[in-house]
């Protein structure tokens, strides 16, 4: 990691423009994706100085509207059969839900029910991108917004926070527990869902002692956090925490 072209007063300065200007885009801002140290304060994370903004600024992203979608989340031809394309992320997806169907779900997450749920309404919902996986854990009454990102992705911690967060305020509740018939006391959480040992556990291993921000963000928006172990010795997946 090197040391990083903006400084602390500037990433300041840039977040806070972001984030009053466009919430509900500001997962998507280059400077969140990638990690590096502020250019006059090489101890500090670029990504802490952001999370900071964030923390102090916490009712804009509490306030992205959602989208009512007109057309049903569950998207009729999806199913779990695997043709391998260029999209890593999406076949690990839909390996994920056949291993879902096959073993009746997964312990911490319950079953995966479709991967790539849309959230846009119509092409005018600009720069709006679709749930990775949706997961229903029927003992806990909860439905999970899966942020998932590959094996080797190298995208922070704080990216997949925002992302999947940002998506469950989106999405209009009611209606996607209406097209999925999902309980209506369930409760909706999002979630990253990365591997363990990779680049986004690594940085929640520093959460106590370098990544503080992160960790009270985490907590302030009811994030969940799993990590992928596999494939297994029988080629199959786990989910831990």
């Amino acid at each position: 990691m090197s040391k990083g072209n903006f400084t602390c007063e500037k990433m300041i300065e840039i977040c806070e423009k972001k984030l009053r200007d466009n919430p509900q885009l500001f997962y998507k801002e280059s400077f969140i994706a990638n990690e590096d140290y502020m250019s006059d304060n090489p101890n500090t994370y670029r990504s802490e100085v952001i999370a900071k903004v964030v923390n102090k600024n916490i009712e804009k992203l509490r306030s992205i509207r959602f989208i009512t979608r007109q057309a049903s989340y569950k998207v009729v031809n999806h199913n779990a059969e695997i043709t391998l394309t260029n999209q890593e992320e999406k076949n690990l997806a839909k390996i994920l839900l056949k291993q879902s169907k096959i073993k009746n779900g997964f312990d911490l997450i319950g079953a995966i029910e479709d991967y790539e749920v849309p959230l846009k309404n119509s092409n005018a919902d600009i720069g709006i991108g679709k749930i990775d996986l949706l997961a229903i854990n029927e003992a806990d009454k909860v439905v999970y917004i899966l942020e998932l990102k590959k094996k080797d992705s190298k995208e922070t911690m704080l990216r997949c926070v925002l992302e999947a967060y940002t998506y469950s305020k989106i999405v209009d509740k009611d209606k996607l527990f209406k097209d999925f018939n999902i309980p209506s006391d369930y409760k909706l959480l999002p979630a990253p869902l990365v591997f363990k040992d990779k680049f986004q556990y690594q940085q929640m291993a520093e959460a106590d002692t370098k990544r503080s921000e992160l960790k009270k963000l985490i907590k302030s928006l009811e994030i969940q956090i799993f990590y992928i172990e596999g494939p297994l010795d029988n080629g199959l997946y786990q989910i831990v925490k």
